[in-house]
């Protein structure tokens, strides 16, 4: 009965070892962080789990990697809508946007169907710690976006 429980345990700690290894959980912050362009399309920038489309939306996102390689998993679906650029859409079903690497990805790639829109680096990623980012980025963006929606609607 003793060598029973020791060798079920010991099949347990291995299943486990084995389980760590190799499932990787979604992450952010792994070097993704950037402003990345399209000349048909507009822009993305990636910071801290935030995507910023077009300087308009937001969307959070994680990062992963499967047999493929990296990609972007946003929250909502991001498409391409013609003559509007980027679009987040919660009614279809998220898509991943592939990375060429990590860390410092040079290229993202969006797949419509048969076509793909490939995304390229614009500026080099920020040289900030993660501690003072969150004081920078995108919350700026998103208060100066309010403040000038309430400019606008008090008039």
């Amino acid at each position: 009965m003793r060598g029973w429980i020791i060798l079920s345990s010991g099949v347990s700690l291995a299943l486990l070892l084995v389980a760590l290894l190799f499932l990787r959980a979604p992450t952010v912050g792994v070097g993704e962080n950037g402003l990345f362009g399209n000349d048909c399309c507009g822009t993305v920038e990636l910071v801290n789990g935030e995507m910023l489309l077009n300087d308009k939306q937001i969307t959070r996102y994680v990062v992963a990697e499967d047999a493929d390689g990296p990609y972007i998993l946003p929250r909502t679906s991001v498409g391409v809508v013609s003559d509007r650029g980027l679009d987040v859409d919660g009614t279809r079903s998220v898509m991943k946007l592939r990375i060429d690497k990590l860390p410092r990805p040079s290229s993202i790639t969006l797949y419509e169907g048969p076509t793909s829109y490939v995304f390229v680096r614009k500026t080099p990623r920020p040289l900030v710690n993660p501690a003072s980012q969150a004081n920078l980025g995108l919350h700026h963006r998103r208060r100066d976006h309010h403040r000038a929606l309430a400019l606008l609607t008090n008039r």
